[in-house]
């Protein structure tokens, strides 16, 4: 959750920056929190989780750049697209449970 927090965090800063910085900037800014937040896992978990989540919010900012000029469109997509992963996830495992 603390996660989705600072996405929501990033996706109002780069979208106030945006005449200035580029969205694969804050992604990876984003990325290596992820990174940084994973400890508790193998390094090469870290360096997959960082991965994965800076993709994802470069997908993230670059759509809400490209909403810019909706506000129901743009606030929508910035309030559902932190909650996403967490939904994602919580669906593919309870079908793993189901199918254990």
């Amino acid at each position: 959750m603390f996660g989705a927090l600072i996405l929501l965090i990033f996706g109002k800063l780069q979208d106030t920056f945006q005449e200035t910085s580029r969205t694969w900037q804050w992604a990876l800014a984003y990325g290596v929190i992820a990174f940084l937040l994973g400890g508790g896992t193998s390094l090469l978990g870290m360096i997959i989780g960082g991965v994965i989540t800076g993709l994802y919010a470069w997908g993230y900012f670059k759509l809400l750049r490209n909403l810019a000029d909706n506000l129901m469109l743009w606030l929508l997509v910035f309030l559902v697209g932190p909650v996403f992963p967490l939904v994602l996830t919580f669906m593919l495992l309870s079908a793993a449970e189901k199918a254990a």
